[in-house]
């Protein structure tokens, strides 16, 4: 929902079985009358999940998780709009596999452990003009995620497994399109993005030997670096008859991608 001239809020929570419980929070205010507005979300869960670690290392399929969404729009004249948002999320959780004999208990020297990151910006832009409009889009995204584990899923420490994925994004479109009652509507732009990854992944060999292999012996090994820069351009354009509308349009592309 996007910021508003009214001042509203709202709390809400709950709780359930295995410790999980979370609360939930908006607030929608008025910055400068008639002219800047706020909205902001907050939202916080965790548990402390229904599956057990047994062996010596501990764990539980445990989570927490944490949401953040603030945005604000401006209305910096009567026909030039800003909106902005930004979304951050945290993700910390255990995962625990089962036994085959129950659903709640494990033995695992090494329990799963991960979080999740995401980063998300967006910026756009309105300008009304006489017959058309402007619009500008600018979008960026960053994700990171770490993961660590057991591949064995035994209570022994035979072989091992992390992982540490990284990612980002941006982009920009310029769009101008028609607003007027005419036969005609039309619309042009342009687009440019760049795209980024990293992975990285290692199996290992654990403390307890993986057929008499030392410890921290690579047995699988994944190295990535990522990159992609695109730009296009495109246009559309419909006319419109008494019972019949002619519609034309195309867009171009083009995508550079380096892999190492």
């Amino acid at each position: 929902k996007s910021p508003g001239p009214d001042f509203e809020g709202v709390i809400s929570g709950h709780y359930d079985r295995y410790n999980t419980w979370g609360l939930t929070g908006i607030l929608n205010t008025p910055v400068v009358k008639d002219k800047l507005f706020v909205r902001a979300m907050l939202n916080y869960e965790e548990s402390d999940g229904f599956v057990k670690n047994v062996n010596p290392a501990g764990g539980r399929s445990d989570f927490q998780l944490t949401n953040m969404k603030l945005a604000a729009r401006w209305l910096v004249t009567e026909k030039f709009t800003v909106d902005l948002s930004t979304y951050i999320m945290r993700e910390v959780s255990d995962g625990l596999p089962f036994f085959p004999e129950n659903k709640t208990l494990v033995d695992h020297d090494l329990p799963l452990s991960q979080q999740n990151d995401t980063n998300i910006f967006n910026l756009r832009m309105t300008y009304e003009a006489d017959g058309f409009q402007i619009h500008s889009v600018t979008g960026y995204i960053d994700t990171r995620r770490k993961y660590k584990d057991e591949l064995d899923f035994t209570s022994q420490s035979l072989i091992t497994q992390d992982i540490l994925d990284t990612a980002s994004s941006w982009s920009e479109e310029l769009r101008v399109q028609s607003t007027n009652d005419g036969p005609v509507e039309w619309t042009f732009g342009g687009l440019y993005a760049e795209d980024r990854s990293d992975i990285d992944h290692a199996v290992r060999a654990g403390t307890d030997g993986f057929f008499g292999l030392p410890n921290g012996f690579p047995i699988d090994l994944v190295l990535e670096d990522n990159k992609t820069k695109s730009w296009a351009v495109f246009g559309q354009a419909t006319w419109h008859l008494d019972q019949l509308s002619l519609t034309a349009g195309g867009r171009y592309s083009h995508d550079k991608v380096i892999e190492a």
